[in-house]
């Protein structure tokens, strides 16, 4: 039957019985019902979550399903402990507030509800005699959970969970790379495709907003902060992989003038497996093939949408649909390449719907925490399913449905509702999804490193994968601190006297606001990709 039917079984009857149908039920039965009702429920559903974990993972199914049980099994008990209306017998009332009750999303919070006088006393309920209702929370009103609305998601400056998200896809790149067989179930390739979904959305989303502000999308500001963003690092761990190449006196080098100017052209993408792809066991700069579809992405895009101030909602978008017939028409010439680029384009087209209020009406929905857990869950599903639709489907088929589900994800958890926002939005998450660029570029030299260092380590089990993402963040960390962050600072000054320039002189350059540093991602094969630190939406 396969592997990802009893994954798929797990994920989803954990993912319901720990997070959305408790919540549901607790909500009803407090407005409802009774106290007393919500008392047994928040007690008896973390047993039945612990039992269905047991009775599950005691068939022997996998590692898979250890790990996504255990994922969902850890996920209900944070929701037991984030959400203080859910204390053992306690009878308060999950009520929407706007407060953070430990460190639970700011518009998923909990508040009190006065149950009335009883007759143990003034702000005490029947069902529990020992907790009285603070007076500050007396005679509050119950209160639905608010989507968000159109202005609230325009006034987003920082979408932090999207930086959670190329942390978990930095993280199953090399746990897929140098994890071994065990960890093909994880389809960790796929990472990828999220980088490619994340910078379309993210970068029209940054043009669509300038835009708003100024008028008009600044072409020339636009490729100096790719240039500033992107160039620096790739160059730099370009050059040491060559002198890595000289030093272990590899044979491949003296292959390197017939390839090398693809790879400082970024062209990238159109090399064939040489020298800068496999040395040994280790492939080092091969993933860098995805900097090559971003940087004709970042040519063309700004140029097809944004040369032409203030177009039609209407039109943008059947430019972008028309872009996204044309790649998937092209991939039977073009080896399936163009698929990614199908990918990509499905971020722009989300971009451009939730930028408009017409848009935005139709997907407000999803703002909802209950929505964006259920979007969560769907995506892991169809994740965890991509075997299976290669099977049936095809690869390029399979990479471009798989784009649906991501974008999915990214609309629900963009916002920063929901569990999973949450969770995502934590700062070591976010820390790695950070430095997730310089971590995908160094990754496969992070590997020579811990390999040549201990060679116990070369039976490719999960424990080498661990010791390379440890080396590979140091690395990266060195990067982010000493290249990425003074580039970025860079790129802005070189802008900002621009821009004086053009004032001083009457330039035909109207002046635009400085937008933070967003990091573009790179987005990778395998690795991880960047937009703004801290996934900054000006």
């Amino acid at each position: 039957m396969g592997l990802w039917v009893p994954v798929l079984v797990v994920l989803v009857v954990l993912g319901v019985v720990g997070t959305v149908l408790p919540y549901l039920a607790g909500l009803c039965a407090l407005r409802y019902l009774s106290p007393a009702l919500a008392s047994v429920l928040a007690l008896v559903e973390p047993l039945v979550a612990a039992a269905l974990a047991w009775l599950l993972l005691g068939q022997g199914l996998g590692p898979a399903q250890l790990v996504g049980a255990a994922v969902l099994l850890v996920g209900a008990v944070l929701v037991r402990v984030a959400d203080s209306g859910w204390r053992l017998a306690g009878v308060r009332s999950v009520v929407v507030r706007r407060r953070t009750f430990v460190g639970w999303p700011r518009a998923v919070g909990v508040a009190w509800r006065s149950e009335g006088s009883s007759p143990r006393g003034p702000g005490e309920t029947g069902a529990c005699p020992w907790y009285k209702v603070p007076s500050r929370h007396r005679g509050m009103r119950s209160a639905r959970v608010r989507m968000m609305s159109h202005a609230e998601y325009l006034a987003l400056r920082r979408f932090p969970a999207l930086d959670g998200l190329r942390a978990v896809a930095a993280a199953m790149v090399i746990l897929v790379h140098f994890g071994g067989p065990s960890w093909g179930w994880l389809s960790g390739w796929a990472g990828v495709q999220l980088f490619f979904v994340l910078t379309g959305f993210l970068i029209t989303t940054l043009a669509l907003r300038e835009e708003s502000r100024t008028g008009r999308v600044s072409l020339r500001e636009f490729y100096l902060r790719r240039a500033f963003r992107i160039m620096p690092v790739y160059f730099v761990v370009l050059a040491f992989v060559v002198v890595l190449l000289w030093l272990r006196r590899e044979p491949a080098f003296a292959l390197l003038p017939d390839q090398l100017p693809l790879y400082l052209t970024f062209n990238n993408d159109l090399v064939a497996p040489g020298p800068l792809h496999w040395v040994g066991p280790v492939h080092l700069y091969g993933q860098s093939w995805t900097l090559g579809v971003e940087q004709k992405f970042y040519l063309v895009w700004p140029l097809l949408v944004f040369a032409v101030p203030a177009m039609r909602f209407s039109r943008r978008l059947g430019l972008a649909l028309a872009a996204i017939a044309l790649a998937l028409g092209m991939t039977s010439t073009m080896g399936g390449l163009t698929v990614h680029y199908e990918v990509i384009l499905a971020g722009c087209v989300l971009a451009i719907v939730l930028h408009d209020p017409r848009g935005w009406a139709a997907l407000r929905w999803v703002t909802h925490p209950v929505a964006a857990t259920a979007a969560a869950l769907v995506f892991v599903c169809a994740h965890l399913a991509l075997p299976w639709g290669i099977r049936q489907v095809g690869e390029v088929t399979a990479i471009a449905i798989y784009a649906l589900p991501v974008v999915a994800l990214i609309a629900a958890i963009a916002p920063g509702r929901g569990l999973a926002a949450w969770l995502l939005s934590l700062r070591p998450m976010v820390w790695l999804g950070q430095r997730s660029y310089s971590l995908y570029l160094v990754q496969h030299i992070a590997a020579i490193v811990v390999l040549s260092s201990v060679p116990t380590l070369q039976d490719g089990r999960t424990r080498t994968a661990v010791a390379i993402l440890f080396v590979s963040l140091a690395m990266a960390e060195v990067l982010y601190r000493w290249v990425e962050l003074p580039m970025i600072d860079c790129g802005r000054r070189v802008i900002g006297w621009l821009r004086a320039r053009s004032d001083t002189t009457g330039g035909a350059e109207p002046e635009t606001v400085t937008v933070p540093p967003v990091p573009a991602f790179a987005p990778e094969p395998t690795g991880a990709g960047q937009v703004p630190a801290g996934s900054r939406v000006p």
